[in-house]
């Protein structure tokens, strides 16, 4: 029972960081995938 309580706990947090930083991580993710697209342009 403690574990199931502590994951809840865990998960919320989470949740709460993630919904925090999911800007910055669209961005991040955004910038990685255009950096990636032109390299790929580059090698054709």
């Amino acid at each position: 029972m403690m574990g199931s309580a502590f994951g809840q706990l865990q998960l919320g947090q989470f949740m709460k960081e993630s919904r925090r930083n999911l800007g910055v991580k669209i961005r991040g993710l955004r910038d990685c995938l255009r950096t990636y697209y032109w390299s790929y342009e580059l090698t054709l």
